[in-house]
């Protein structure tokens, strides 16, 4: 993180700082690793249900782990504790909880609010998901191809 910071960041008219910059590193990475488990749609059903505070200062493991809930209802674990700043919450049932509700809720979005990126993700990103200059949201398949391009790992940090 400290080299990709020196090349592209530190180089910028009134770059943010280093902890900033990685800040900022670590709560995208959460955001991601949320979509890559879903879809896109998951960060809008964040937004609508105001909790991008919660998920940016969540413990750095759980979005992970929503994720592969998220990719895999049917193996989830039958009950998930889940720890968020002020409370536990005890999600029971999680394969129903996905299935019945989050997974149809994001094809309603989905339905009603057709999202499509226009050159927001560098050419080589899309080049290597078969992509020309846009990712169109509702094509799980190749939005799938573009996340999976990120490179990430589950590294806990602290904020």
């Amino acid at each position: 993180m400290s080299q990709l910071y020196k090349d592209h960041v530190a180089t910028m008219l009134d770059p943010p700082h280093y902890v900033t910059f990685n800040r900022w590193n670590t709560i995208g990475s959460k955001f991601i690793a949320l979509a890559a488990g879903g879809s896109f749609y998951i960060l809008v059903l964040i937004a609508g249900l105001d909790m991008r505070y919660k998920i940016a200062t969540i413990g750095s493991r759980i979005p992970w782990e929503v994720a592969k809930m998220l990719r895999s209802p049917e193996t989830s674990s039958m009950s998930y504790l889940a720890y968020f700043p002020c409370c536990f919450i005890v999600l029971a049932d999680t394969p129903s909880l996905i299935l019945e509700r989050i997974i149809p809720t994001i094809a309603w979005i989905r339905s009603h609010l057709p999202i499509s990126f226009e050159n927001i993700f560098c050419p080589s990103l899309l080049a290597n998901a078969g992509l020309k200059e846009s990712l169109d949201c509702t094509d799980f398949s190749a939005t799938d191809r573009v996340l999976d391009g990120f490179k990430q790992k589950c590294v806990p940090m602290f904020l």
